[in-house]
């Protein structure tokens, strides 16, 4: 008897061993013995970030664009696009002019007035809202945030009025990002004579460049050589900033920046002789 009940006893003990192996959440066991969590019902604690972060000068760079204007008055453009990932910029940057040895001028800077609710033109105004700009590469649809657009109007202060003050150079402009983000660098194109009279330089414009809005005008430098070897250009206009304008034949004009001073007269030079252009004229 007592060897029956020994074995009844162990017979119950096997039962609620395995009942509570049923009850289980259905984890697996480990060659070990150890059980595994059930990684498909584990939930994760990442989540979604909310916005991008602030740029810093590791994330942008800064490239010269075009000069437009007229003797005594330049309105010069750069670009900030992203160089490794998607940031944001809270609020346009500051400038400073630098001279040859990296030393910055002493120069007063004025603001253009905030955009209005109806002006999208922000290259006659300061967008005041944050811009959250692109990781480089990314595909976007027409319409969408490519870049910021910084517009500096400077005024030669020596010609369109006396300026007591004495001349400086400049060879390149930084940007002083919002939130202690550090400076980008953009170099000129040439130096730019500044005085310290003020109102002297001015942050024209500043917001969003939308992806497509650039000017079908505006084309490289290579391009610009194969049209005058296509003898389709009549009409060329160079300025002291490296731009180049030229007109075709149809009477349409392109927009473009040479790599240095005179390469385009170097390059008409090269022509064959049938390719003839009726205007030339240089600042």
């Amino acid at each position: 008897m007592t060897k029956a009940v020994a074995l009844l006893a162990a017979a119950l003990i096997l039962a609620l061993f395995v009942a509570c192996g049923d009850d289980d959440d259905g984890g697996e066991t480990s060659p070990t013995g150890e059980p595994t969590p059930d990684i498909s019902t584990t939930p994760s604690s990442a989540s979604a970030p909310t916005g991008s972060e602030n740029c810093g000068d590791l994330d942008l760079e800064a490239t010269y664009v075009l000069s437009e204007g007229a003797v005594g008055h330049q309105f010069l453009t750069f670009q900030l696009n992203t160089t490794r990932r998607q940031c944001a910029l809270a609020s346009a940057p500051s400038l400073v002019w630098l001279d040859r040895g990296g030393g910055a001028l002493d120069l007063e800077f004025a603001t253009n007035v905030e955009c209005s609710d109806d002006n999208t033109d922000y290259s006659t105004c300061i967008y005041p809202d944050e811009i959250d700009l692109p990781p480089p590469g990314a595909g976007l649809p027409v319409g969408a945030v490519e870049a910021a657009k910084v517009v500096v109007s400077v005024a030669n202060i020596g010609v369109l009025e006396p300026c007591a003050s004495p001349s400086l150079l400049a060879t390149a402009l930084e940007f002083e990002l919002p939130n202690a983000g550090g400076g980008v660098l953009a170099e000129l194109p040439q130096d730019i004579e500044l005085r310290s009279c003020s109102p002297q330089v001015t942050l024209w414009g500043y917001g969003p460049l939308f992806a497509g809005e650039r000017s079908t005008s505006e084309i490289m430098w290579e391009e610009a050589v194969a049209l005058l070897q296509a003898c389709t250009v009549t009409g060329v206009m160079q300025s002291h900033s490296l731009d180049i304008w030229i007109t075709l034949d149809d009477g349409t004009e392109r927009h473009t920046l040479e790599p240095a001073i005179d390469d385009i007269f170097a390059a008409i030079d090269e022509l064959e002789p049938g390719c003839r252009l009726t205007s030339l004229a240089t600042e």
